[in-house]
């Protein structure tokens, strides 16, 4: 939704035709022309009241799918003085705001771009976003059952707070009252409330690197992990379906809370860039499901944001340790490693006690010791220049041999510490949805 403008601008995303310009008559669904500074003071006034009646009127209708999100995009596009009807893109957001996940980071990526500021006092941002990103929405529900007629304090009070807050900002005010109200940018508040916010928006629970989960749907039907992909081709570019015309990492995103909408907000200056983007790669896990993701994961991300990742997690599978490429992994830790802050590998041993069973043609054992599971001792040399080395897996075996080998190896670790973990459920579980599509 935080693009919606820009999408609006191209007529195939409504699936609206071109209008011509017509300087006759104008239509009262249309934006009216302002030829001086007053009369575009007039027009936009125009546009907030019928937008506010519009909002209203749906608001009371009790209709559950529409969000402050969607409000604040309506109003964006009501600004732009463009032939378009608004009908149809009120009926396309509400139609459409149950795919689009409406939730706090949205919202304040939505007004810092568009607005340049968050229409919050700063007292207000720490008290409302309180850490409960992932689940937060603000639905108009919930409300009167009786018609709205006008717009008034008393009526207005029965909404959702935020959302109050939001549409009261339409309300015309007197010069006077517009001499002494003084606008409230991002970058002014306090570093500090910044920082807040930024650890808000762009914190999630870990963030799955999978180049082989594009286009593939998890059997849980639940989509709690957030997707990196590698850019590719569009489904079709004669297609002005904006829905199957997005690449198609973006299809599957727009089911999901969608990363590329969330980081918005690193669009608004170069400044808030600078200082944001270290947050979202410093604060966040992320999952690669084999070495060759890492490789890649490595070589994609430019250096002015690797420097910021700090704890990475892989998985080693012997099934796929076929094409294992010791060099290319020992490169990957070298340029995690020119970055001080890197702390943590955390190394998913995905093995059950009965590997030693594992016997070949011949009735021989395949893996008779621990030491000649594939590529697992060369990982080992490799991974001990982990600040912090954490391995999950349940084999003893296992656990004795690469303890062994970061104590004794041939070369001192850089290693200030080991763990061996159990496996738990939520990992248990997202290496079930890779499973299936190994």
């Amino acid at each position: 939704m935080a693009d919606l403008s820009d999408h609006i601008q191209r007529r195939h995303f409504l699936n609206l035709p071109r209008k011509k310009k017509s300087t006759a008559q104008v239509s009262p669904t249309q934006v009216p022309a302002a030829q001086s500074k007053s009369e575009k003071q007039a027009a936009q006034e125009w546009l907030r009241s019928d937008l506010k009646q519009q909002i209203e009127r749906l608001a009371w209708a009790g209709d559950s799918d529409l969000s402050a999100s969607a409000l604040i995009t309506m109003a964006v596009v009501s600004s732009n003085e463009e032939s378009v009807h608004r009908a149809d893109i009120l009926g396309w957001i509400i139609s459409n705001s149950k795919r689009h996940a409406c939730s706090v980071g949205n919202i304040i990526s939505d007004c810092i771009r568009y607005y340049g500021s968050i229409r919050f006092p700063c007292e207000q941002v720490v008290e409302d976003f309180d850490g409960s990103f992932q689940s937060y929405e603000m639905p108009l529900e919930d409300v009167h059952d009786s018609p709205a007629t006008s717009w008034d304090s008393q009526k207005s009070s029965i909404l959702p707070h935020r959302a109050r807050t939001y549409l009261m900002s339409f309300d015309k005010r007197s010069p006077d009252e517009e001499a002494t109200t003084t606008s409230f940018r991002f970058l002014d508040l306090p570093p500090e409330l910044r920082i807040r916010i930024y650890e808000l928006v762009f914190s999630f629970p870990s963030i799955v690197f999978d180049k082989r989960s594009v286009g593939r749907y998890s059997r849980r039907g639940d989509y709690e992990q957030t997707h990196l992909h590698v850019q590719r081709r569009p489904w079709s570019t004669n297609d002005l379906n904006a829905f199957e015309h997005r690449p198609i990492e973006e299809r599957i995103s727009l089911k999901t809370r969608p990363l590329t909408q969330i980081l918005s907000l690193l669009c608004v200056s170069k400044f808030l860039y600078r200082e944001a983007v270290p947050y979202f790669y410093s604060m966040n896990h992320f999952r690669l499901v084999d070495f060759k993701d890492f490789a890649l994961f490595t070589r994609v991300l430019a250096p002015s944001r690797l420097m910021h990742v700090c704890s990475i997690s892989i998985s080693y599978i012997p099934g796929r340790m076929k094409v294992f490429n010791l060099k290319q992994l020992k490169h990957a830790i070298t340029l995690l490693h020119l970055h001080q802050g890197f702390r943590k590998i955390e190394v998913r041993i995905d093995l059950e006690e009965d590997w030693f069973d594992i016997k070949t043609k011949d009735g021989h054992h395949k893996y008779p010791h621990a030491e000649d599971l594939p590529g697992l001792k060369d990982m080992i040399k490799v991974f001990k220049k982990a600040n912090e080395l954490v391995f999950v897996g349940d084999c003893p075996e296992v656990e004795a041999y690469v303890r062994n080998m970061i104590r004794y190896g041939e070369n001192p670790p850089r290693t200030k510490k080991v763990d061996f973990a159990p496996v738990t459920e939520e990992s248990a579980t997202i290496d079930d949805d890779f499973e299936e599509f190994a």
